[in-house]
């Protein structure tokens, strides 16, 4: 998925999407294992995203102060789709959500330092 050919706000807007739908799966995970400190690991990952998409949605709202939030009903970069089975390993899951989470960041992360490059170059060449 090429990320650079989304605008700011889309690349938000799927941002934020992307945090509410982690925070979800977090939260669909913890009712799944028994193990009471998973639990509290997975209800603190829950809330970090929770922040992350707080976040977010503040950068956005000082961007397009004039926009509501609304988001689109899937991301350009959905969550991996990771199979739970009874055999699934816990420590599985984890490895599989984390691994995708950080290709995830990287691509936006890297989509957004680009977008700011390209209008950063736009300005320095419409002056002169």
């Amino acid at each position: 998925m090429d990320l650079n050919n989304f605008e700011l706000e889309d690349l938000l807007l799927s941002a934020i999407k992307s945090e509410e739908e982690t925070s979800k799966f977090y939260k669909k995970l913890k009712k799944k294992t028994k193990n009471g400190l998973l639990q509290d690991k997975l209800k603190f990952l829950a809330k970090e995203e929770e922040k992350h998409k707080a976040f977010i949605e503040e950068i956005y709202l000082n961007h397009f102060p004039d926009k509501k939030i609304n988001l689109p009903l899937q991301t350009p970069v959905p969550l991996p789709k990771i199979k739970i089975t009874k055999e699934t390993s816990l420590s599985i899951i984890f490895v599989e959500a984390m691994n995708a989470e950080e290709k995830d960041l990287k691509k936006v992360v890297k989509s957004i330092i680009r977008f700011f490059i390209f209008q950063i170059w736009k300005l320095v060449t419409t002056k002169f």
